[in-house]
């Protein structure tokens, strides 16, 4: 005997596998503008492009840090208010020391004129300016190699300056030079024109900078033993020591 089935059964299968088959067409059909968007944006020529840009951005915001890291080094490494203060401040700079033979003493002793020329070179005036310079002869052995290294000694024309509050002013300018003249007995002349010896200036500026801050510029030169020219014709050469500034 055959068992009978009910046709509801079977209906209700189909129509569950219908309803399936609809919704994965519905699905797919979702899915399908998206897919299409997808493909569009990525196109070789879009994705090109999008690195490129990506690539410029990163590099630059790269660069940026670089930048504000040296700017950070730099800024904790200097003192405060050093960049400032250099940048504005007076500046007192040798141009030259120049030689003259002067008259002899009444005595029969050569004399000298010497005269230090200097220029303020930094932006503002130099207050209080006082200069002093001596004159001597350094014992040398006048070889080539010992003219380039002359040592004068120590340097302490500087020591017995005293700047006052109110005293004289050199501006600022690189070309139009101050002078400071003084006449000195020339010291040991004949040692010199045996060539035993060098005539050695030592010279200081001292100067007070805005807000009472006092500086100092050591300057030490000697005369090359040229005994063929006339003392105001030899050539000023700095010494291997007694040169300073602050």
């Amino acid at each position: 005997m055959s068992t009978f089935i009910p046709p509801t059964f079977h209906d209700s299968m189909g129509f569950r596998r219908m309803r399936s088959a609809a919704s994965a067409v519905s699905k797919s059909l979702q899915r399908a503008p998206a897919v299409v968007s997808f493909k569009f944006w990525a196109a070789p020529q879009t994705l090109a492009v999008i690195s490129l840009l990506s690539a410029v951005v990163c590099l630059a915001s790269v660069a940026t840090i670089a930048v504000l890291a040296v700017r950070v080094v730099s800024h904790n490494t200097q003192p405060a208010g050093a960049g400032s203060v250099s940048d504005t401040r007076a500046w007192l700079s040798p141009v030259s020391i120049a030689l003259k033979s002067e008259p002899l003493r009444p005595d029969g002793k050569p004399r000298i004129d010497i005269t230090l020329n200097y220029v303020n070179v930094g932006r503002e005036p130099a207050r209080g300016v006082v200069v002093d310079m001596r004159s001597g002869t350094v014992p040398q052995d006048l070889s080539s190699a010992t003219l380039n290294a002359v040592f004068a000694g120590d340097n302490t024309t500087c020591d017995s300056l005293i700047t006052p509050d109110k005293g004289g002013m050199v501006f600022p300018s690189s070309i139009a030079p101050r002078s400071y003249s003084q006449t000195d007995v020339m010291a040991n002349q004949e040692m010199i024109e045996a060539r035993q010896g060098v005539l050695v200036v030592q010279a200081c500026m001292k100067y007070q900078t805005a807000g009472g801050a006092i500086h100092t510029t050591k300057v030490c030169e000697y005369v090359e033993p040229e005994m063929d020219k006339p003392l105001d014709q030899r050539r000023m050469r700095a010494c291997a020591d007694g040169n300073d500034a602050n």
